[in-house]
């Protein structure tokens, strides 16, 4: 097998602020042990790298990594590719890649891909080309509704483009017509499965876990929950993109700690013996109960979008839509040891289906298939 030029096109690398990098950099890793990877991206401020597999990467600072408040997500989202495009068009002409791959923000006009370059689009998110709206609140959805039908009209040339196109969930794939008439497949997150057994680490490992601080990460339920149980032990994360009030009243709780950003999931889940994802937005996959499933945790998340694709039968779901008890009944369940230890094997048992040798094999293969090429 020849090694191959292929560039990754994304959000940065450096400091992944979500599952969308966390899965290309797992597998721009297990691709660069025989091809020659870089990667082009779009971050807060210029800089050059390379990590820790080898692989190059160039950020550019061309806009937000969320859209300021206010903005509408589609306007912002548009803004964005287009100030990344002249970069990668540029890029990608001075140094034809055998293979692209692209996923939000990057975006092309197909006279701007080289006619030998292959194209693979991921899509992580219904927000993603402007092909949904993943954001919860009405009202927010009805100000960037309108800028996500423009924002698909110009992109939908790219993505029509693609040789490609990869979902990853089969919830996602079924989110847009328009995903119908691109053929897409679904390959589900590149996870790298843990090095060692969180619950073997010496921690205490008795805590409920719950990460992103906001509203439509569920924080209201999940204080609720914390509320419920007095003599037990919460963690909170506040993730991506937290909510200083959510935080306040979080801290305020005896039995919840909070932590900030992280990137050292291994020592949170050191910790945690049950993860709650009581999520009021249709999470696109879910990576969290998949990664706690290595580690034994099973999790308890809401029945929506792709988190029972990620849960599986390691964990309980909830109609988001029911008030508090039903998710402190799902946590009390949880207390009987025997039903316990057989939720933590079938999440070990589920999570053996998302390994990286897994997912990677299966990325292989469909290249190989749809592209001929020999990765």
């Amino acid at each position: 097998m020849s090694s191959l030029r292929i560039l990754f096109a994304g959000h940065s690398l450096a400091r992944p602020a979500g599952g969308g990098e966390l899965s290309a950099s797992t597998l721009l890793s297990a691709l660069a042990k025989d091809h020659d990877v870089e990667a082009l991206c779009v971050g807060p401020r210029a800089d050059t790298y390379t990590t820790h597999d080898g692989v190059r990467c160039r950020d550019v600072a061309v806009g937000w990594r969320s859209p300021p408040r206010g903005i509408p997500f589609h306007l912002a989202a548009a803004w964005v590719e287009a100030r990344f495009r002249p970069h990668l068009a540029r890029h990608v002409a001075v140094n034809p890649p055998d293979l692209l791959l692209a996923q939000q923000p990057a975006w092309l006009a197909p006279l701007d891909v080289p006619a030998a370059t292959r194209v693979v689009v991921f899509l992580r998110s219904p927000l993603c080309w402007g092909l949904g709206e993943g954001n919860p609140s009405r009202w927010k959805r009805a100000l960037s509704r309108p800028f996500g039908w423009v924002r698909l009209r110009r992109d939908r040339s790219f993505l029509k483009a693609a040789d490609l196109v990869i979902a990853n969930s089969n919830f996602l794939r079924r989110q847009h017509p328009f995903l119908t008439q691109l053929d897409a497949e679904m390959v589900p997150p590149f996870i790298e499965p843990p090095a060692r057994d969180a619950a073997l680490s010496g921690q205490a490992h008795d805590c409920v876990t719950f990460v992103g601080l906001d509203r439509w990460k569920g924080a209201a339920t999940s204080l609720q929950v914390a509320k419920a149980f007095p003599e037990r032990p919460f963690l909170f994360l506040e993730g991506a993109r937290p909510a200083a009030g959510w935080i306040a009243r979080a801290r305020r709780l005896a039995n919840v700690t909070c932590l900030g950003w992280t990137t050292d999931m291994e020592a949170v889940f050191a910790r945690t013996r049950l993860l709650l994802m009581p999520s009021l937005w249709d999470e696109p996959f879910g990576r969290l109960p998949v990664e706690a499933g290595f580690r034994g945790i099973p999790t308890v998340a809401s029945r929506r979008g792709g988190l029972p694709e990620s849960v599986g039968e390691g964990g309980l779901l909830v109609d988001p839509e029911t008030g508090p008890a039903h998710w402190i009944e799902a946590v009390k369940a949880l207390d009987d040891p025997l039903y316990y230890e057989a939720l933590s094997a079938r999440a070990r048992r589920h999570a053996e289906g998302f390994r990286r040798e897994e997912t990677v094999v299966l990325f292989r293969r469909l290249v190989r298939e749809r592209l001929q090429l020999e990765i």
